[in-house]
């Protein structure tokens, strides 16, 4: 935010735009801010919090992201609960897709215990078709019998692979009913990973969910 604001009627020249207090201190010049006035660009304001984002530390950029998930009810107050590595593999795993802070509730909280969200449309588009409710059965079932011990990218893919060949579906339409029932959204991380991080028993609740859903149950309170 200092970063911007400094930046709002001011420019060190047009190749430069992040700069720590330090470098603005030192090069701050009163000669070189405009007579124009500034404009509040909210999109490079999103832009710059997210490069900041990027660079920070994961054990810092965890600590935050606790402090929002915490406040928005998606983990308990004082000990979260959750490992601290599943806590700063989540975060890693979002921190090229969050531009905010305030991002980090939305998109993390289906890696934890609780109901979420369901987009209605998502639900529409992908639990409401032909072959959902079998689809999801089948994947229940798979996902059910593969130990603990292959609960990782390597032993997953056989089993959506598996899928795919059973339901003579493309990839795609074998995941995408499984992301919406697991995340309630059409996008998020890559499957195996949104898979691997959430663990077996979530991830077998939330088909079970998605299941009700595509059978025309309605969602489950948020929360």
């Amino acid at each position: 935010m200092v970063n911007y604001l400094a930046l709002l009627g001011w420019a060190y020249d047009d190749r430069h735009e992040l700069f720590t207090r330090e470098e603005l201190i030192e090069k701050f010049d009163v000669a070189k801010i405009s007579r124009s006035p500034a404009i509040f660009d909210r999109q490079k304001l999103d832009w710059m919090n997210g490069v900041y984002i990027r660079k920070c530390d994961i054990g810092r950029l965890t600590d935050l992201a606790v402090e929002r998930l915490q406040a928005a009810g998606v983990l308990p107050a004082g000990d979260p609960g959750v490992p601290r590595d599943k806590l700063e593999a989540v975060v890693a795993l979002l921190q090229t897709r969050v531009q905010s802070l305030a991002d980090f509730p939305g998109m993390a909280a289906y890696f934890f215990p609780g109901e979420i969200p369901y987009g209605e449309k998502a639900v529409a588009e992908y639990l409401h078709r032909d072959y959902a409710a079998h689809l999801l059965e089948q994947a229940i079932a798979a996902l059910e019998a593969l130990p603990e011990e292959q609960w990782t990218e390597e032993g997953l893919e056989p089993v959506l692979q598996g899928l795919r060949e059973r339901f003579d579906l493309k990839l795609k339409d074998v995941i995408q009913p499984i992301r919406v029932a697991l995340t309630g959204a059409t996008f998020s991380p890559g499957i195996y990973d949104v898979l691997v991080l959430m663990g077996k028993d979530l991830t077998l609740k939330r088909l079970r969910d998605g299941l009700r859903l595509s059978q025309g149950a309605p969602a489950p309170p948020a929360g």
